[in-house]
């Protein structure tokens, strides 16, 4: 078995092979997306390429790559004795993981990955028993230890009704496809007045054609401003994509409607984030495991050996070495050759 990092991760056996969340032409006849963030897609396959992947992430994936096609995807495979499945990974709504079974034998691959329900949406990844575990380590340093989850979603919550009841509308900033999905489950109920930056309209439509029991009621933020509605309509809620306060857009909602900004993301773990993105409050969400849940994650795997790739893969793969884990960290200049 042959493992490497490359624009993506290839697995290659004798008789098959795999690319996962290839970000350049994909050269293999089969390849893993585990979910349709762009640092994990390429608009560049061969044209009988199959591809493993969940229907939300197909959807998505032909909406912004329209060359694909309906028969270019699977959710499942079997062949030569190996059988490559699809698990939760807890990311983003429709995310997967990947578990391939062979000769007894099983690898997983995690792609972006966390254990924790951060919404009704998001099925958070299960751990299970494997021999080889090839896992994300964005967060994997001591730095990375974030507060729980519902208390941060209560101290949001507690600000945006604070504003809300004083006529102040509030924008609430996160990654359109993920983070967005938890923000609408966990905010929507705050004000009737809710509306959807044109980014954050496209992915929703697109989720609610696999889903129909995801819509809620939302106005798109152009159908406010060309009916002049953004100010007679106040205090609203502005779902938008992550961006620094010094951006025109936002600069301009600021000057006029005195709204409030809020981002959420993992990196709001360091004060000075809030600063540097010219924000009013930074809430520390992330869809990605923190440095606690990615050990638990290796330890509930238990598996003989494990491969960090990604964000600080080399911190983390020091860390399982220090407790007992045979782990490396997977970079393009490093082909690891084992067999199983």
């Amino acid at each position: 078995m042959k493992i490497i990092k490359n624009s993506g991760i290839q697995i290659t056996d004798r008789a098959w092979s795999i690319t996962c969340d290839v970000t350049r032409k994909n050269t293999t006849d089969l390849l893993f997306v585990s979910h349709a963030h762009s640092d994990h897609t390429t608009r560049s396959v061969l044209e009988n390429t199959v591809i493993l992947s969940s229907s939300y992430t197909e959807s998505l994936l032909k909406h912004f790559f329209p060359r694909l096609k309906a028969n270019n995807f699977v959710r499942f495979l079997e062949f030569e004795e190996v059988k490559f499945t699809q698990i939760p990974s807890g990311h983003t709504v429709g995310s997967t993981a990947l578990q391939i079974d062979s000769n007894d034998k099983r690898i997983i691959y995690t792609g972006d990955v966390s254990i924790q329900r951060k919404g009704k949406l998001i099925e958070p990844f299960q751990p299970k028993d494997c021999d080889t575990l090839i896992i994300e380590s964005t967060f994997g340093e001591p730095k990375y230890q974030f507060p729980p989850f519902e208390e941060e979603i209560k101290r949001a919550k507690d600000l945006i009704e604070d504003y809300l009841s004083k006529n102040i509308p509030v924008v609430l900033m996160g990654y359109p496809y993920g983070k967005a999905q938890i923000l609408y489950e966990k905010f929507s109920n705050l004000s009737d007045n809710l509306i959807l930056h044109d980014s954050n309209l496209k992915i929703q439509k697109i989720l609610e054609s696999v889903n129909p029991n995801i819509c809620f009621n939302y106005n798109s933020y152009e159908y406010m401003k060309k009916n002049n509605l953004l100010a007679n309509e106040k205090p609203w809620i502005l779902f938008s994509p992550l961006m620094s306060g010094r951006n025109g857009f936002l600069k301009h909602l600021r000057s006029k409607y005195n709204v409030k900004l809020f981002a959420f993301s993992g990196w709001c773990n360091f004060p000075r984030y809030k600063f540097q993105m010219s924000i009013d409050h930074g809430i520390v969400i992330s869809d990605h495991a923190d440095f606690n849940e990615l050990i638990e994650i290796v330890e509930r795997c238990n598996p003989r050996k494990v491969y960090t790739i990604y964000g600080s893969s080399l911190n983390f793969a020091s860390e399982l070495k220090r407790r007992g884990f045979d782990a490396i960290p997977l970079t393009k200049q490093r082909t690891l050759d084992f067999y199983i």
